[in-house]
Formats: structure tokens, sequence, C-alpha cells
């Protein structure tokens, strides 16, 4: 059940990163189109290469369905806490803020199926 699970939130770990990137280029489009161009550009090829590490080429402990978290667990909780504590400053909850806690919070919750997985499996 706990393989099923982690399964799916790498996957959600994987398109939440894409998406707060293109919310980023589209941000950024703006102050600057050549950049924000080239950020959604650099998203399709995460995208692309997501595709990629998904297929069978890829020995199961590198493709993406092994539910290795991008991040770390400490950096996933300290990016948690800073925008806790940001979050009266700024007035507005923006898309890029909800996409980066989003991305943050599957990230860490992939962590934590993850250390189940291991606490189970070790007794």
């Amino acid at each position: 059940m706990l393989a099923t699970i982690r399964k799916i939130f790498a996957y959600l770990d994987w398109l939440s990163l894409i998406g707060f990137i293109v919310v980023f280029g589209i941000y950024l489009i703006p102050k600057t189109m050549i950049g924000g161009v080239v950020t959604i550009i650099c998203a399709i090829g995460l995208l692309l290469i997501m595709f990629e590490e998904s297929s069978k080429t890829y020995s199961p402990n590198r493709r993406i369905s092994a539910g290795k978290p991008l991040g770390n667990p400490l950096v996933d909780i300290g990016l948690a806490i800073f925008a806790y504590l940001n979050l009266d400053t700024t007035n507005n909850l923006n898309n890029l803020f909800i996409a980066g806690l989003v991305m943050v919070g599957i990230d860490f919750i992939l962590w934590v199926i993850n250390s189940i997985e291991l606490l189970k499996g070790n007794k």
C-alpha cells in the first residue's frame, strides 16, 4: 500500500517542481520576456526528462517510481517555517508562493513515506 502511495507522490513531486518553474516563468515574462520563455522551456525540458526517467531503460532504483524525494527534509522544513513566518508580510498569497508550498509539502510527505517504509522494513 505504501509503495503505491510513494509512487504517486514521487510523480506529484516532479509535477509540482515543473509547475513551480512554469509559474515562475509566467511571473518572469512581464519583467523579461527572454528570461520567462527560457524558464518555461527549461520546465518543458524537465518534463521530458521526467518521461525519460520513467521509462524501462533505467534500473528500477533510478526510475521516478522508486520514490526518492527531490529535496532534503531539513530544507523542506526550513522553507515551510520561513514561509509561515513571512506569511503576514506578504498580504496576498500569490500563485508562486502556493506552488512552492505545495512542492515543499509533497516532497516532505514523500520523505516521510520513505522513512516509514524503512522503519517497517527494519523490524
